[in-house]
């Protein structure tokens, strides 16, 4: 069976839902796109999506602690609202592109953050999101770099962290969700 131009593999959305690639390397700046099921289901996709061991637990310090937490994901909606029914967390306000389920059986995506002007290109301009003028951060990712210049406080990991580092961003490395909440509990920031 011949591909079509518009499909785009497993593996790429693997890459994709870890932050590896950018929403315009996933898709190659289209917006008709079509997901290939053949290698992976849709379940076992979204089973296979590995969230950080102390994020719950992060979810119940910051609820104990009375501190809002929004998630900004370049990521789909149909994937974190899974995510967190799994790990039962409840009450947690996202914004995501979002992943839809067509009449014909296949998926396509729509990105309704999508900024042109966006710095990094990314699906969801979470610059444009952010309307505080003070805010906490925590990032890993290409999406995050342009944000995480506007953060009052930034937490940082993996490839984030590497950016803050050459461009001299202050910012908390962490390796975990552990480490936020024992530097939060410290009060150090």
């Amino acid at each position: 069976m011949k591909k079509m131009p518009n499909i785009v593999e497993a593996d790429k959305m693997r890459k994709f839902a870890r932050c590896e690639i950018t929403y315009e390397e996933l898709t190659g700046g289209r917006k008709d796109v079509r997901f290939d099921e053949c290698e992976l289901t849709l379940d076992d996709f979204i089973d296979s999506i590995e969230i950080d061991d102390y994020f719950v637990e992060f979810c119940q310090f910051l609820k104990k602690n009375d501190i809002n937490l929004v998630i900004l994901s370049d990521g789909f909606d149909l994937f974190i609202q899974k995510i967190l029914e799994k790990n039962d967390i409840k009450n947690v306000k996202f914004y995501a592109n979002h992943f839809l389920h067509n009449e014909d059986g296949s998926f396509s995506i729509e990105f309704p953050f999508y900024n042109p002007a966006c710095e990094k290109k990314a699906g969801m301009c979470k610059c444009a999101m952010v309307k505080e003028q003070e805010f906490c951060y925590i990032g890993d990712g290409t999406s995050d770099l342009c944000i995480a210049q506007k953060a009052k406080i930034l937490f940082a990991t993996k490839s984030l962290k590497d950016y803050c580092k050459k461009h001299s961003l202050i910012h908390y490395p962490f390796n975990s969700f552990r480490d936020i909440i024992e530097l939060l509990k410290k009060e150090e920031v």
